[in-house]
């Protein structure tokens, strides 16, 4: 015990850190949110970071999270299990809205966060029989194409060379 108070430990180094349990943004904001329309742009900014990471890495997600945290500092969080694994930023976004709709209670808002966690290195889906169409698979394959897309226009040339028309 004394070797180990005094910094010595003659234990293996771990070559490598451990893989990822989720991958996750926040930010804490200039001012408080008070309206949906205010928060969109701010969940669609975390939501491309996270898909980023997570594209770059390789891995994807079969629960997204979202965390907001009040004018009063009182944190909540809300998450969901998805049927597949994504690293798509639509899906991201249009499931972080769901979740900050369902989450929010008109409180003014001074932090908002999105997290994806559950990694695969698989694309999960599992395709629903009698709910889910086979337009909305080519959906998610054709949005992850243009993820692709984008991923390596903005390497190749820059974060701010192509960007979403929301943003403009």
């Amino acid at each position: 015990m004394w070797n180990y108070a005094n910094g010595r430990d003659n234990s293996p180094v771990k070559e490598s850190p451990d893989a990822p349990k989720g991958y996750g943004n926040s930010t804490t904001l200039s001012k408080d949110l008070t309206s949906l329309s205010e928060a969109k742009p701010v969940l669609l900014e975390l939501c491309e970071t996270v898909t980023k990471r997570l594209r770059e890495d390789q891995v994807y997600a079969q629960v997204i999270e979202v965390e907001l945290k009040d004018s009063h500092f009182r944190r909540k969080s809300h998450q969901t299990v998805l049927d597949y694994s994504t690293n798509t930023t639509d899906d991201f976004y249009q499931i972080s809205v769901k979740l900050f709709k369902e989450l929010w209670d008109g409180t003014p808002i001074r932090l908002l966060g999105v997290r994806g966690g559950k990694l695969t290195l698989d694309k999960i889906e599992q395709i629903q029989l009698f709910t889910e169409t086979a337009s909305s698979h080519e959906k998610r394959e054709k949005m992850s194409k243009l993820d692709a897309a984008l991923d390596s226009i903005q390497k190749k040339h820059g974060k701010n060379s192509i960007m979403r028309a929301s943003k403009l």
